[in-house]
């Protein structure tokens, strides 16, 4: 999730921005930061004793393209807030393995 997150900062920074002041205190000098919302669902993350990424969750780095693949044929990535092709869902999917 944080590397979705991150890629969709530039669609919708104002979305991540609040998500970030839900996961954690604000810094009252500054408006809440859409990129620490990555940061603060990778905390909230291990807090809950999820895996760290892809592979401590046992996905094989050998089937990443074929995972992009089939996540850019499902129907869901039509809601997705920024555009992306099959080659953006695999450096996703390798960013977060």
């Amino acid at each position: 999730l944080p590397a979705v997150i991150e890629w969709n900062v530039p669609q919708a920074a104002a979305r991540y921005a609040k998500v970030a002041a839900a996961l954690g205190p604000e810094d009252e000098d500054r408006l809440p930061d859409p990129v620490l919302a990555s940061e603060r669902v990778r905390t909230l993350s291990a807090s809950v004793g999820l895996p760290s990424g892809l592979c401590a969750a046992g996905v094989d780095q050998s089937l990443l393209d074929r995972i992009g693949a089939w996540a850019f044929e499902d129907a869901t990535l039509r809601g997705n807030p920024r555009a992306c092709e099959i080659v953006d869902l695999t450096r996703m999917l390798r960013a977060s393995w």
